[in-house]
């Protein structure tokens, strides 16, 4: 099991960025970006900042073990990883998150009703959207629901801080802003990912799109992927893909900064650009397609 731990934190760690990179604090992910934003917000003053240092270093520790041990059953369930052993060690990043949390909250706190509901949601949600991504025909609208509820279980490091700084009035604002980042962001991962799913037989959201209504019972993947390419290069979808993550994006900004949370402004230039890179990208390969290297 130790051997199985180690190499699936070797294959983790080559798929993070260089140092030499100079990643900025804006690229992170949301859900480590949200609990310090919270923090920043609520504090009054520069020593409060200080005082509650130690609850932030806890509360993103306790949320990347819970990321992990989600982690590691979907990599598991989608083949990624061979040896199903990877899943007791999943538990023992489940157990260290409990510990971390029960640090600043007694079992009688309404944090914990949210921490299960959370936990619930995203391992459900996991099962549904395998079963939903197994069929051409499925309702493209359910699959984004299911993304977000896939989702849940990065409201608990937000939650967290909502109800350590008494502002849990705000978290149905930060759910909202988490459902929004996170369906864009899986729309460009399944943009990303089309030709790979399919090869795994699975119709994720953009193909569920560029498919639907157009597909038999039986269909030959060879042909779906030629059916996608074809409505990818001479239909609009593919624009109107990247016009509705631009304008999620937009609404999740709106959300933040309506909470007072101006760090949000930085963090969403830095999608823009990344939105704006995938779609010359795209655009690119849609020329070339069409008329040869130019």
């Amino acid at each position: 099991m130790a051997k199985d731990f180690w190499l699936y934190r070797k294959s983790l760690l080559k798929k993070r960025v260089s140092p030499k990179s100079k990643k900025s604090l804006a690229s992170q992910p949301y859900w480590i970006l949200l609990p310090i934003w919270v923090r920043e917000s609520y504090s009054k003053s520069k020593k409060e900042l200080k005082k509650n240092r130690q609850f932030l270093t806890d509360v993103l520790w306790g949320q990347y073990c819970l990321f992990l041990f989600i982690r590691m059953q979907d990599d598991v369930l989608d083949g990624h990883v061979k040896s199903s052993s990877i899943l007791f060690v999943a538990d023992q990043f489940l157990f260290e998150a409990q510990r971390i949390f029960s640090n600043y909250f007694n079992y009688s706190s309404r944090f914990w009703q949210f921490y299960q509901q959370s936990l619930q949601g995203t391992t459900r949600a996991i099962f549904h959207v395998n079963r939903l991504e197994q069929s051409p025909k499925s309702n493209p609208e359910d699959l984004l629901k299911a993304y977000a509820n896939v989702n849940a279980v990065f409201y608990i490091g937000s939650v967290a801080a909502c109800i350590y700084f008494g502002k849990v009035r705000h978290f149905s604002y930060i759910k909202k802003f988490c459902d929004e980042i996170a369906i864009a962001s899986q729309i460009l991962d399944d943009f990303q990912d089309i030709e790979q799913d399919m090869k795994r037989k699975r119709f994720n959201y953009v193909a569920n799109v560029l498919l639907r209504a157009k597909v038999k019972k039986k269909i030959n993947y060879a042909e779906a992927l030629k059916l996608i390419s074809r409505n990818l290069l001479y239909t609009p979808l593919g624009s109107e893909l990247f016009a509705d993550v631009r304008r999620r994006f937009r609404r999740a900004g709106t959300i933040l900064s309506t909470l007072g949370i101006k760090e949000v402004e930085k963090v969403f230039k830095h999608y823009d650009k990344v939105l704006e890179q995938m779609e010359i990208s795209f655009h690119r390969r849609r020329v070339r397609s069409l008329f040869g290297k130019i």
